[in-house]
């Protein structure tokens, strides 16, 4: 759509985009939502990827193909991510999420969470956290396991995501 604003008002697409964006010097930003906007520069990023992807003399190569009666395209995309809500009104949840860590009487340590993984290494990362905090009270070594609970709230009583994903198992880093 913005492509398509960009070509019906002759703007260049990148150039719509950064006019558009939510201006450094107008944070902190309140928006429609009643969420604010804390902090950002979401010019810098985009202009740096025009400049790695040389989009001058792009511009200059795609004029000469046309010209042969090539076509050559570049599309651009920005969007917002949501992060690090913390305790918010913006989540009906607070924001947060829960473990519950079980020691079995052969020191295996099972850490269940309702936390949902997105591929950056969350399970792996709860174990080892499990870990070193243990270590860190105790001279005994820990195999530590992460595993996500989301079927029920039987193992996690407050896991906020719950009800919405499967359970899956993870065996991270042990310690013997």
């Amino acid at each position: 759509m913005v492509d398509i604003l960009a070509a019906e008002l002759k703007m260049d697409p990148a150039e719509i985009r950064l006019k558009n964006f939510i201006q450094k010097e107008d944070f902190p930003f309140p928006t429609a939502t009643g969420l604010t906007y804390d902090t950002g520069d979401y010019s810098l990023p985009l202009k740096k990827a025009l400049g790695m992807a040389g989009m001058r003399s792009y511009a200059r190569s795609r004029r000469r193909k046309r010209k042969k009666g090539e076509l050559m395209g570049i599309g651009i995309s920005t969007y917002g991510e949501i992060c690090a809500f913390g305790p918010s009104p913006a989540t009906a949840a607070g924001g947060w999420e829960s473990a519950t860590v079980k020691i079995d009487p052969s020191g295996k340590v099972t850490v269940m969470t309702g936390a949902s993984p997105h591929g950056q290494g969350e399970e792996t990362t709860f174990a080892q956290i499990a870990a070193d905090e243990l270590a860190s009270i105790s001279t005994t070594s820990w195999c530590c396991t992460a595993i996500r609970r989301l079927c029920s709230t039987a193992s996690v009583p407050s896991a906020v995501e719950a009800r919405r994903w499967a359970a899956r198992r993870c065996t991270s880093r042990c310690r013997i």
